[in-house]
């Protein structure tokens, strides 16, 4: 970053410096002084398209959403070509709940561009979210045949499955999930409800401690899924018994 620094002393306009510069940045975690150098960028150039791209990262960080399509709106009008702006714009999208709109932005991802996973993976997760499982496992599909290595894509499908009660299906890849990365702490949140949706408490909670150790802040999380799951599996009970009178 001294090298840019010092670019910037000599010439302070030059756009690619402030962008790169407040890269570095934001990966350092300095998001305010990131911002400040995006928006320098861009004061110097609005067209400079991976400053929008950049800025729209902090933005989503901030949850501020609304933020963050607007730069991406803008990227997309300069350059329609720009698959990750709208891949990106579709996660937004589905923030604020505009399911729709998210839809038609990972499509348009993925007809721009038909590997990239990520596109897969976020219109895979809406497909769930609307209930539509087997979508959803189709999507996660192809984005572990494009990303093999990545836990998340595996996660993301077991959870269909668990959805739609293949539970055999639903072991094996989160098996595949902590395989890829042993320290996934939702995995081992997920498939501990999925033990105990089964009936297999010893599972369930060394599954739960599992998790705890990693992330001890998931224990309220946790807390609450399992009194959702009692809730609604004493519901069906009690309307099967009211049922057979």
């Amino acid at each position: 970053m001294g090298d840019l620094n010092r670019a910037l002393e000599l010439d302070p306009r030059q756009v690619a410096a402030y962008n790169d510069r407040g890269y570095i940045l934001s990966d350092l975690g300095e998001l305010d002084t990131a911002l400040a150098d995006f928006n320098r960028a861009l004061e110097l150039d609005p067209r400079f398209t991976r400053a929008h791209y950049n800025r729209a990262f902090i933005r989503i960080s901030r949850l501020d959403y609304k933020g963050a399509i607007a730069d991406y709106d803008r990227v997309i009008e300069i350059d329609k070509k720009y698959v990750a702006a709208y891949n990106n714009r579709g996660y937004a999208r589905v923030a604020l709940g505009d399911h729709d709109g998210a839809l038609a932005d990972f499509k348009r991802a993925i007809k721009l561009d038909p590997r990239y996973a990520s596109a897969y993976g976020n219109r895979g997760n809406l497909h769930f979210a609307r209930g539509d499982f087997e979508g959803a496992i189709a999507d996660h599909t192809r984005a572990i045949e494009l990303t093999p290595n990545l836990a998340e894509n595996y996660n993301n499908r077991a959870n269909a499955r668990y959805a739609k009660t293949d539970y055999e299906e639903a072991i094996a890849d989160y098996n595949q999930a902590l395989a890829l990365n042993p320290r996934y702490a939702e995995v081992y949140a997920n498939r501990g409800m999925m033990w105990l949706r089964r009936g297999r408490t010893a599972e369930a909670e060394a599954d739960f401690a599992q998790c705890l150790a990693l992330k001890p802040d998931m224990k309220s999380s946790i807390e609450q899924r399992i009194k959702q799951l009692e809730a609604r599996y004493s519901s069906h009970r009690r309307f099967s018994q009211k049922d057979c009178k």
